[in-house]
């Protein structure tokens, strides 16, 4: 009742603010909903990621694999290796592909990394080790030479080289510049810049490859352009940044320096509410993929706008 509400308000408030302000609804059309098969329907699926062929990851968070599907849909194949062993899973929280194609895991409860070619085969496995602290990897985002994954209960992220060897750390807990509550999902722009969901803190924060702080998008809250609970985050082919709110049920629209654009909405223009969306991705089509947790499946979405 209370998400309903707080998603109630936001629609009054863009409504509102968009007869003096420059707030839109960002048109899409329904493509399709992806729930895996028969035999592998998804249990509160956390992220997807999209490969350079237009292969689909999902990481199926309760079942401790992923899912691997072929741009129409179909599956190609299945990660499933519940446990500690090398190449296995548990608990895994966030995934990403490579400009060559491979699949990084952030497997949150083995306190590492797991990296596969972009068909399935195990290529590399790393503990997380940096400090007297257990890591907890909620992402991982790869530029070929390093790794940055976000360290979510420890409010900092890692960076590692691509062969798994550790090089640095950067944050703290904090709400000011550079530091974290919760840091969740990280990605990177052409401009090498980071983009860090902060969850707590209700915004995105802009920083270097070596921490320093650059800016930030939105702000805590649920008025138009604020973050309450922001969990996903992706650039569409214009460059803007797509951020989804897990508590609001929305996917908002950011230009790269911060300006609020608008919400996903529908081909008519109606905002769209997702059920507790997660993880976001766009392909190579300017197809927007946003996964919903609570109803196992991944909705795709053309961005017409």
């Amino acid at each position: 009742m209370r998400r309903r509400f707080f998603f109630l308000v936001l629609l009054a408030a863009l409504s509102l603010g968009s007869q003096c302000l420059a707030f839109e609804v960002i048109r899409t059309a329904a493509v399709r909903e992806m729930r895996g098969s028969a035999s592998y329907a998804m249990n509160q699926p956390s992220d997807v990621a999209v490969g350079q062929r237009g292969d689909i990851y999902v990481l199926d968070g309760v079942n401790d694999r992923i899912l691997a599907f072929d741009p129409t849909g179909g599956i190609r194949f299945i990660l499933s290796h519940l446990g500690r062993e090398y190449g296995s899973f548990k608990s895994p929280l966030g995934l990403n592909t490579d400009s060559q194609g491979n699949l990084l895991v952030a497997d949150s409860a083995n306190h590492r990394i797991v990296v596969f070619d972009k068909d399935g085969r195990l290529k590399l496995v790393y503990n997380l080790s940096a400090g007297s602290v257990a890591s907890d990897p909620t992402d991982v985002f790869s530029d070929l030479e390093y790794h940055y994954i976000a360290d979510n209960d420890n409010h900092r992220i890692l960076v590692y080289s691509a062969s798994g060897k550790f090089v640095n750390t950067f944050g703290q807990e904090g709400e000011g510049a550079g530091e974290f509550k919760y840091p969740f999902k990280i990605e990177m722009d052409q401009q090498r810049r980071l983009y860090v969901v902060d969850v707590l803190n209700g915004r995105v924060q802009i920083l270097t490859t070596a921490g320093n702080y650059l800016g930030q998008i939105g702000r805590f809250g649920i008025s138009p352009g604020a973050m309450f609970r922001p969990n996903g985050i992706a650039f569409d082919r214009k460059g803007r940044i797509l951020v989804s709110d897990s508590y609001l049920g929305v996917v908002q629209v950011f230009e790269r320096a911060g300006k609020f654009l608008g919400v996903i909405g529908d081909q008519e223009g109606k905002a769209l509410r997702f059920k507790s969306p997660t993880g976001l991705s766009v392909d190579a089509e300017n197809h927007l993929y946003v996964v919903e947790m609570p109803t196992g499946k991944v909705i795709v979405r053309d961005i017409l706008d």
